[in-house]
């Protein structure tokens, strides 16, 4: 299901946790689909960060733009959500903590989020980018979190009626 909106009561949430999933997916779905074509400059915008081996470069470029677009689906979705969820947040702090410590070190590169069009953004926009994005994931973390109990009370109530 796209988006529950649930009771009355509940409903600003819901519409918030729908257009915060939707935000945050379509940011990783975007952010996928420009780096498949070109895995070869992705390979090389994972190599500027001078972290990785070229070996290990490459296999992240083939993988992960694949894993953004899978994960942003099943945010959409609602399938395998707190999966999905703790994918994109730890991808996304990956990403942050790599650029913000290329720049510590005083490595002047493209971040590589969006392949070509990644280009020319000053490291300031990136970074306030960064945040916005890992705020919206904490925010879906705590609207996920205060419904966990109910959920849970309801499969345990489920499992002992069988």
């Amino acid at each position: 299901m796209i988006g529950n909106l649930g009771s009355y009561k509940d409903r600003p949430w819901a519409v918030s946790e729908f257009f915060f999933r939707l935000f945050i997916a379509v940011f990783f779905i975007i952010a996928g689909v420009m780096k498949v074509p070109d895995a070869a400059k992705f390979q090389q915008d994972i190599l500027n960060y001078h972290l990785v081996p070229h070996l290990v470069a490459g296999i992240l470029a083939i993988f992960l733009p694949w894993f953004e677009i899978v994960c942003s689906a099943a945010l959409i979705f609602r399938k395998f959500y707190f999966g999905a969820l703790a994918a994109v947040s730890f991808m996304m702090t990956v990403f942050t903590v790599v650029f913000l410590q290329a720049q510590a070190r005083g490595i002047d590169i493209n971040c590589g989020c969006f392949g070509k069009l990644s280009e020319g953004y000053p490291a300031w926009v990136i970074i306030l980018r960064d945040f916005i994005l890992l705020a919206s994931l904490a925010f879906l973390w705590w609207l996920g979190l205060r419904k966990l109990p109910q959920e849970l009370a309801a499969i345990t109530r489920a499992e002992q009626q069988r």
